[in-house]
């Protein structure tokens, strides 16, 4: 039984990104079996369980307030903790995200 709160009919986002791309993983656990199942793929479509992901229906445009400085920060503390290439090896996303201000702030020494 689908919940009245649960919007499993309506995409309200076509262009969200799917989290287990980030992640690696699904974070919607046994609720993504709520979704419609698609017997062909589309860019909704999970590849794995062929269930269209919950992020198209229930994205939230607001997240915590994680500014510049914040990603500054968190580089320079892994940067103390013994550089950032071992950190990177799994997560190609963050060192997208974090090489752009690495770039900016290699004049400076952290």
């Amino acid at each position: 039984m689908v919940s009245e709160w649960l919007n499993t009919s309506e995409i309200i986002d076509k262009n969200a990104k799917k989290p287990c791309h980030r992640f690696g993983w699904c974070p919607y656990g046994k609720l993504v079996e709520e979704f419609p199942i698609r017997e062909e793929l589309n860019d909704f479509t999970c590849k794995v369980f062929h269930h269209d992901c919950p992020i198209f229906y229930h994205i939230e445009f607001t997240s915590e307030e994680y500014g510049q400085e914040d990603y500054e920060k968190e580089i320079k503390n892994l940067y103390n903790k013994g550089g950032l290439s071992e950190i990177f090896s799994n997560d190609k996303i963050a060192e997208y995200w974090y090489s752009g201000i690495l770039m900016n702030k290699r004049s400076k020494r952290f």
